[in-house]
């Protein structure tokens, strides 16, 4: 007696042949669930209409979770990642507004200091003062000024040269606010 071999051996099997996953919509979800649903627990036809469909059991258990929550019905599936922004062009002019008004904030405050800077300056410089003490408090004011605003900006508004600036900070400390500067110990004699 020989035996005859299935017609269809994919079909007939117990084992699911590995094939690319499928997406289904939500309304072939629905539908596969409700033929699940409708045969008898334990019946060996829900095991061949799971191998028909290429899927487990757990695919159902995640189905009858989304059909409940109502996403089935809705037929929009929620996919990974951020949700996508709805582009509001009230909200994006807001946006930009609110930018141009920090950006607009800090140059007021940069423009500030400068001036403040530049009075007390002016009220500190006497016209009889000599060019060595002139130079020595246009470069405090800048160096003052640099923190705020930043060195380039600084010269540029107090119109001292960056070089000079880079060089008399290279040569000498810069001067202390309420401190006076230190003076080296002299070196002992042998």
């Amino acid at each position: 007696m020989t035996t005859q071999a299935p017609a269809n051996p994919a079909q007939d099997s117990p084992e699911v042949t590995s094939r690319p996953a499928k997406q289904w919509t939500p309304v072939q979800r629905l539908a596969i669930l409700a033929e699940y649903e409708a045969l008898p627990k334990g019946d060996a036809r829900r095991g061949a209409l799971l191998r028909r469909h290429g899927i487990y059991s757990s695919h159902i258990a995640r189905w009858r979770i989304q059909r409940g929550r109502g996403v089935l019905e809705n037929e929009a599936i929620p996919t990974a990642g951020r949700p996508p922004q709805i582009c509001d062009p009230r909200q994006q002019e807001l946006a930009r507004l609110s930018q141009e008004a920090a950006r607009l904030q800090s140059e007021l405050q940069q423009a500030e200091a400068i001036l403040s800077i530049q009075r007390s300056l002016l009220a500190a410089c006497h016209p009889d003062a000599d060019h060595a003490e002139r130079r020595t408090l246009m470069l405090a004011s800048v160096h003052e000024l640099a923190p705020l605003i930043g060195v380039v900006a600084a010269c540029a508004a107090l119109g001292v040269p960056r070089s000079s600036f880079y060089y008399a900070r290279r040569h000498a400390p810069p001067p202390c606010s309420g401190a006076p500067a230190a003076t080296p110990a002299p070196e002992p004699e042998p």
